[in-house]
């Protein structure tokens, strides 16, 4: 495995405890909600892209309308889901 294949693991390890629990759950001998804990996470996933990215810092080599393209497409797949009955 190389230095890109690790990082890119390690994205992929951070993200799934999110859509395994509840944003106000606390878990077993954690003091953080979720929510709390997603936050630190997604620092995390910040740090390992601008790893990934190089220093000119993540959050100005991610362009805002891939953002809101995401989020769109996002919502449009939600509520196909939601009338497929896969999501309530």
């Amino acid at each position: 495995m190389n230095r890109t294949e690790h990082l890119l693991a390690c994205l992929a390890e951070s993200i799934y405890w999110l859509v395994s629990f509840g944003l106000l759950e606390v878990q077993p001998g954690q003091e953080l909600t979720n929510w709390h804990r997603l936050q630190q996470e997604l620092a995390d996933l910040l740090a390992v892209m601008e790893m990934l990215e190089g220093p000119a810092g993540c959050l100005y080599c991610i362009p805002r309308n891939l953002v809101e393209a995401k989020k769109e497409k996002v919502e449009k797949y939600m509520a196909y889901a939601e009338s497929q009955g896969a999501l309530q």
